[in-house]
C-alpha cells in the first residue's frame, strides 16, 4: 500500500503497482480487463462513448490509484492474463505454470495493475484489451482458462468469453 499505509488493497486510495513479483508474489501479463457493469457504463457515459476519451480516462485511473478501482462506482471487475512468474507455493496450490492463461477471481479493486497501454476498447460487452501487469498475492483466487477453438472456457468459474484469442 501507498496511500493510505496500512490498510487492505480494496479499501486503500493507492497501491504500489510497481510490475515486480516480491516474495510470495505471482506477475501476471494482463491481456484484457472486464470491467464492472457499473463502472463501464459510468466511464463510457461521462466520456460520451469515445474509446479514446475511455482509454484515457482508464489509464488515469489505473496511473492514480495503483488498480483499476473507479472512485466514481467503488468498483473494478476482473482481468485475463498469462502467467508471467510465479510463486512455488501460490503454483502448486492453484497447479499453474508459467504461461497459463487466468482470470482473476479477485476483483481488480484489489491488485495492483500497471498499464502500458490500452489497445481497444469493446463497448458492447465491457472489455479493455490492455498491455500490462498484475501482481496476485497468495490469498488471490482465480480460475485457469482452457481454450476450446475461438471460446474460452473456464472450468471453475462455469462461465465464458468470446472472440480473442488469449495465447492459450
Amino acid at each position: 500500500m501507498i496511500e493510505p499505509v496500512g490498510l487492505l488493497p480494496q479499501a486503500a486510495w493507492k497501491l504500489d503497482n510497481t510490475p515486480v513479483a516480491q516474495f510470495s508474489e505471482t506477475l501476471v501479463e494482463v491481456q484484457a480487463l472486464h470491467i464492472d457493469s457499473a463502472s463501464f457504463t459510468q466511464i463510457a457515459n461521462i466520456c460520451e462513448h469515445d474509446s479514446e476519451r475511455m482509454k484515457k480516462h482508464i489509464m488515469d485511473i489505473v496511473a492514480q490509484r495503483g488498480k483499476m478501482h473507479n472512485p466514481a462506482t467503488g468498483s473494478g471487475g476482473v482481468l485475463i492474463g498469462t502467467i508471467h512468474e510465479l510463486d512455488e507455493t501460490y503454483g502448486k496450490t492453484h497447479r499453474l505454470t508459467i504461461g497459463d492463461t487466468i482470470v482473476s477471481l479477485t476483483s481488480l479493486s484489489w491488485l495492483p495493475l500497471y498499464l502500458e497501454n490500452i489497445n481497444a476498447i469493446h463497448l458492447d460487452r465491457s472489455e479493455v484489451e490492455v498491455t500490462g501487469k498484475a501482481v496476485f498475492f497468495r490469498s488471490n483466487p482465480l480460475a485457469k482458462l482452457h481454450c476450446r477453438t475461438s471460446y474460452i472456457m473456464c472450468d471453475s468459474a462455469a462461465s465464458w468469453l468470446t472472440g480473442r484469442d488469449y495465447r492459450c
